[in-house]
């Protein structure tokens, strides 16, 4: 269904299969994974890449896998590529903010994008590589809602304990 880019041939044929839905949407996940792991030993361009991307979040919106699928493919992904490739395919993830902000995908993949942005800046050497970083921290800038717990610091209000210290007057410390 991919390689002919046709959501409907796939969705025929979990049609004819009539699983329940547990039993469908974990399979097409790992379909998914193991079709992407014969991408990358093909070492294929960035726009394919892209491409089976879009193609997963079109399957999670016809509600035929788990909506996680698109940025476990990205973090795959960026996980096995190199980092020249990586600014390409970040390229992806910074034009679809729209898509990982719908409330599809939001709930389920907003920790995942966190990660897959962590691990990327951990990879990245913050002298050389100033303007990539940069472009990932203004992206989470972008998806993290104020609201978000992820995006902000939350001050923690707690009690303060004081410690009072008596001393007998045998047991002062003396001073010189």
């Amino acid at each position: 269904a991919f390689k002919s880019n046709n959501i409907d041939l796939l969705e025929n044929k979990v049609a004819a299969c009539k699983p329940t839905e547990l039993d469908l949407k974990t399979p097409l996940d790992q379909a998914f994974r193991d079709i992407l792991l014969d991408l990358l030993a093909e070492e294929v361009n960035v726009a394919v890449l892209k491409s089976f991307v879009e193609f997963s979040i079109l399957s999670c919106r016809k509600n035929l896998n788990t909506p996680t699928v698109p940025v476990v493919l990205l973090g795959d992904i960026f996980d096995t590529i190199t980092l020249d490739t990586c600014q390409e395919m970040f390229n992806f993830v910074e034009d679809n903010v729209q898509v990982w902000k719908e409330e599809l995908f939001f709930t389920g993949c907003k920790n995942n994008l966190l990660r897959l942005c962590n691990d990327l800046l951990r990879r990245l050497s913050r002298t050389t590589a100033t303007v990539f970083c940069g472009k990932i921290l203004l992206f989470l800038a972008k998806f993290f809602p104020f609201s978000e717990r992820s995006g902000i610091i939350v001050k923690h209000k707690g009690r303060l304990i004081v410690t009072l210290f008596i001393y007998p007057y045998f047991f002062r410390p003396k001073y010189c």
